[in-house]
């Protein structure tokens, strides 16, 4: 069914505005990955649900940042779970994955990606993001996307936040003696689409296996890893699903009237994912799932509580999160 309410019919709408976008753009990055000779690629847009000045977590899907890290980087998968991080090297691979943050209209900042984490087949990742060792940040904690472990129904309508239209271009290559100052020009729209969601499917997609549900909203290259939330007048906007892939016609982009077909996996498994309890990482770091810091208030509680979540910690890493 079509946007209930809207006269002309249409599947989706773009919504984004000067308001909307600079209330979401604050809880946005995209990602920026370096080949061996600093080649920039951008990769995808992330979002913050929580933090402090000097760091924040960050969620987005996992094939944004471990296509970029494959593509990008030389390192070598350590771990099918944790393909970021070497336990028998303390310092992290993600040394060519930087965040480009830009808060508002007037400051930004390249952060660093210092850590990142998966597991399989979900579509979700985790990482933390923060200044470089040498420069300093504006603080991260401004504006961070609760999350909402509800699945919408089909139906429903939802917006969708990220980063469209992305570009990027070298304007000054690094210098050759010291890889330093290089300068890039960095092109990003703050997309705000409203739509339905047209399938609920706990099984999977043809695209993926993970719990997921589409949407009329068409979604474009770059906007992987950004945010779908429910819509719901003179409610709090809160995550309940990242977007991961999209299927839409080829003519829905262009044609509201015609329904695209994007791929969000929901955001509920994604409790079940680590990030350590420290930094920075090193073999003896401890790490907690995102329930476990919500449950010990380290982390705001998802919309609708904890209660609905059935957590199983099966040892050695492994959980399974479920919901009554």
């Amino acid at each position: 069914m079509p946007i209930p309410g809207d006269r002309r019919g249409r599947w989706w709408i773009e919504t984004s505005n000067g308001p909307l976008i600079d209330a979401f753009r604050p809880a946005l990055i995209s990602f920026v990955a370096f080949g061996p000779s600093k080649e920039p690629s951008l990769e995808g847009t992330g979002f913050f649900v929580t933090g402090t000045e000097q760091w924040a977590v960050a969620l987005t899907a996992k094939h944004v940042l471990e296509d970029g890290v494959a593509r990008k980087q030389s390192a070598q998968k350590h771990a099918a779970s944790a393909i970021f991080f070497n336990k028998a090297r303390p310092s992290p691979l993600l040394h060519k994955l930087r965040a480009l943050w830009t808060p508002d209209r007037e400051q930004g900042a390249m952060l660093a990606v210092y850590h990142g984490y998966y597991d399989e087949p979900l579509d979700i990742a985790t990482c933390i993001v923060g200044a470089p060792p040498d420069q300093k940040a504006p603080p991260l904690n401004k504006v961070h996307i609760p999350l909402d472990l509800a699945v919408p129904d089909v139906g429903d309508r939802v917006g969708m936040v990220s980063f469209a239209d992305m570009s990027l271009d070298e304007t000054r290559a690094p210098d050759a003696a010291t890889g330093r100052g290089q300068t890039l020009s960095v092109y990003r729209l703050v997309s705000v689409r409203m739509g339905v969601v047209t399938a609920n499917l706990p099984d999977g997609h043809r695209l993926g296996s993970w719990p997921c549900f589409t949407t009329s909203i068409p979604a474009a290259a770059g906007m992987s890893g950004g945010f779908v939330y429910r819509w719901r007048d003179g409610e709090a906007v809160a995550a309940c699903g990242v977007v991961c892939a999209d299927a839409s016609p080829v003519e829905a982009p262009n044609n509201s009237l015609i329904a695209g077909e994007s791929v969000v996996g929901a955001i509920w498994p994604a409790l079940g994912l680590l990030v350590p309890d420290a930094w920075p990482v090193t073999d003896e770091t401890r790490y907690r799932t995102l329930y476990e810091k919500m449950r010990d208030g380290e982390l705001p509680p998802p919309v609708g509580g904890l209660e609905s979540v059935i957590f199983e910690d099966r040892g050695n890493g492994l959980v399974a999160i479920g919901l009554r």
